[in-house]
C-alpha cells in the first residue's frame, strides 16, 4: 500500500469515527483543510488536526484500539505461525442479523484491521 493510499484510508477512517473536515485560513484568503476530532475528544486549547496529523490508523494498533474498536460490536485479528499476513474481520450490530465484513489481509495487524473496517464501510465489498 502506498503512502498516498494510507493517507486516504486514514482520512476515511477518521471521518467514520466522527471527525469532520472544515477549512481554516492559513494566510489571508488562502484556506486549507483541517480534520476536527469529535468535540468530546478535543482537550483544552486544541482545535483539531490537519490531515497529516490524524491518528495513524494503518500503522498504529494503539490508534485503532483507541478510535476504531469502540465503534465495533466484535472483531477478530489472527496470524497463524506459518502465514506471512495478519487476518482481520469486524462486525457492527447484532451478530445474528448483521453481516461480518469480509476478511482483510495485510502485513501488519493495524493495517489488516483498517482494511476490514474499510470493507464494512464500503458495504462488504
Amino acid at each position: 500500500m502506498t503512502d498516498q493510499e494510507k493517507q486516504k484510508l486514514k482520512e476515511k477512517l477518521a471521518k467514520w469515527v466522527g471527525w469532520h473536515e472544515e477549512k481554516y485560513e492559513v494566510t489571508r484568503g488562502a484556506f486549507a483543510p483541517i480534520l476536527l476530532a469529535p468535540s468530546e475528544e478535543l482537550g483544552e486549547g486544541h482545535v483539531g488536526y490537519i490531515p497529516e496529523h490524524t491518528p495513524n490508523f494503518p500503522d498504529s494498533l494503539d490508534a485503532c484500539v483507541k478510535w476504531l474498536v469502540p465503534r465495533l460490536t466484535g472483531w477478530t485479528l489472527a496470524k497463524h505461525r506459518d502465514e506471512a499476513e495478519y487476518k482481520a474481520s469486524v462486525l457492527i450490530g447484532d451478530p445474528v442479523r448483521d453481516k461480518i465484513s469480509p476478511a482483510a489481509y495485510a502485513e501488519t495487524p493495524s493495517l489488516a484491521l483498517c482494511l476490514a473496517i474499510e470493507k464494512l464501510i464500503e458495504g462488504g465489498t
